[in-house]
């Protein structure tokens, strides 16, 4: 178990989400030190504070968010060094519900829910399982082919693909007694733009690999052929050749529902954590390491923190 992991992880993970940002096209919209402003107000809220700007918010209370929000939900202390990390990591990039069925999907053998709710049940055989190192892996890999499959990759996934290759190598290393390599500095590339996993937000690819057109186009020459056969079949006593161009009206119906069904599929896979893409260990060579403390000051409360 990991009972004294969260300074340590949040250490990185600070590293990773940088400072102040405000990009369109990050769906986290204004952003501080990874908390959106939306989740700082919500959290002001309830600890009944007044609402204020998250790029001014005290570190104290970025502090207080991430052990609430995402180290607590996630169980973190109860899960083995090294994967404590993963989670974390996972959690305040994508969501805790996501990083949740990560871990459950790369659990060999759990047959329990695979809902992102880390269950007595998640935790059970997150413990049992014998290679913490190998399960990281696992994890992970699902995790970048979920990433790998959303409409801003294109723009922040050399970020993300460094961020995950330096994740794998900390929660690797502490899964076996290490200490790991330093944290780089991976929002100089993009990697800590949020990576917010929907259906709103994922590709709709065929096959993984062609675009959203070419699928919406399908769903139209589907429609259209469809509603072509219709009107044709009343001339299909007049004409002897009728039935054949019924029928090949009919398969050109079939095979563009074919092609819109398997781009949706994909894309669901995707989404579910089901297409796994092998980390590429040198993707975080073309950013920069930065030395952390451990040593992160003891939380003070919220009302403190808003006296100072």
């Amino acid at each position: 178990m990991s009972k004294d992991g969260f300074a340590r992880a949040y250490a990185r993970v600070r590293v990773y989400e940088g400072g102040n940002v405000d990009d369109p096209h990050d769906p986290g919209g204004r952003t501080s030190r990874g908390v959106t402003q939306r989740v700082y107000t919500a959290w002001l809220r309830r600890q009944k504070l007044p609402d204020a700007d998250v790029w001014k918010a005290p570190d104290a209370h970025i502090q207080g968010i991430y052990r609430e929000l995402y180290w607590d939900r996630c169980h973190c202390d109860e899960l083995p060094a090294g994967v404590d990390f993963i989670v974390f990591d996972s959690a305040v990039n994508s969501g805790t519900g996501q990083a949740g069925r990560w871990l459950q999907r790369a659990l060999e053998g759990y047959t329990g829910a695979v809902d992102g709710n880390l269950s007595a049940v998640t935790l059970q055989a997150v413990n049992d399982d014998a290679d913490n190192d190998a399960l990281i892996g696992r994890m992970l890999a699902r995790r970048l082919g979920t990433l790998r499959g959303l409409k801003t990759w294109g723009r922040y996934g050399k970020g993300w693909s460094a961020r995950i290759a330096n994740v794998q190598k900390i929660g690797q290393a502490w899964a076996t007694g290490s200490v790991g390599p330093d944290p780089v500095a991976v929002d100089q590339l993009g990697g800590h733009r949020k990576a917010v996993v929907s259906e709103d937000t994922m590709r709709r690819p065929l096959l993984g690999t062609t675009s959203t057109t070419i699928t919406t186009g399908a769903a139209s020459v589907a429609s259209v052929a469809s509603e072509t056969a219709t009107q044709f079949e009343a001339f299909r006593e007049l004409f002897s050749w009728m039935p054949y161009v019924l029928g090949g009206l009919a398969v050109l119906a079939a095979a563009a529902g074919i092609i819109v069904k398997l781009g949706h599929a994909a894309a669901d896979r995707a989404r579910e954590g089901d297409d796994v893409k092998p980390v590429d260990p040198t993707a975080d060579e073309d950013a920069t390491p930065v030395a952390v403390n451990d040593n992160v000051p003891a939380e003070a409360s919220p009302q403190a923190a808003e006296a100072a």
